[in-house]
């Protein structure tokens, strides 16, 4: 169960989905539309096909948004021409899926939503992945961390390890975890849980 560990950068900063969508949009400029401020509230289907999504425009709609100020905001639709791609994360994925009419009919039923798909499965079995960090304390520093503050400059001090990031090199390009290890508790454990 060792594996190396993803490190989500490019040019020694940071590097995730929102980058990936802007250097797409910018590649292909008129295929690709990024709308901000929009909730995706229901997935617009044809028969059992994926239409286009509706949507909520306006800022700080979703409830549990610090932010979220109370405000319906204005309904929208858009269309695609080939597909819908859902992928609104482990909790609001199901639930998008269950307000389009995807999901355990009896469910959907209570609340007056048409059934697209009776899929029972949809939302069920939902489970948090928990990690705990583990702090340990060597005898000797790491070479590889020797002179390296983890924290910012002191008023007109300099940081030489900041000065490397600032090119792109160094330490602070990492997210400092080489390795993982995936393994099994107990022997007996068909899946691994640690």
């Amino acid at each position: 169960g060792v594996a190396f560990t993803p490190m989500a950068v490019a040019n020694g900063k940071r590097n995730g989905p929102r980058e990936y969508i802007v250097a797409t949009q910018k590649e292909h400029p008129g295929n690709l539309t990024v709308l901000q401020h929009a909730l995706a509230t229901r997935i617009l289907f044809d028969g059992k096909r994926a239409i286009g999504v509706e949507y909520l425009a306006g800022k700080h709609l979703y409830k549990a948004d610090p932010q979220s100020n109370g405000i319906a905001g204005t309904i929208e639709q858009v269309r695609c021409r080939n597909e819908v791609i859902v992928a609104a994360g482990a909790f609001n994925t199901p639930q998008l899926l269950k307000l389009s009419g995807v999901g355990p009919a009896a469910e959907l039923a209570q609340f007056g939503i048409p059934v697209v798909a009776n899929l029972p499965g949809v939302g069920e079995n939902l489970q948090d992945r928990y990690e705990v960090g583990i702090v340990s304390r060597f005898k000797n520093d790491f070479a590889l961390l020797e002179n390296v503050p983890f924290a910012p400059p002191a008023a007109g001090s300099t940081d030489a390890v900041f000065d490397l990031w600032k090119q792109g090199k160094g330490i602070y390009t990492s997210n400092g975890s080489l390795i993982g290890v995936i393994k099994r508790s107990t022997p007996d454990k068909r899946i691994p849980d640690l």
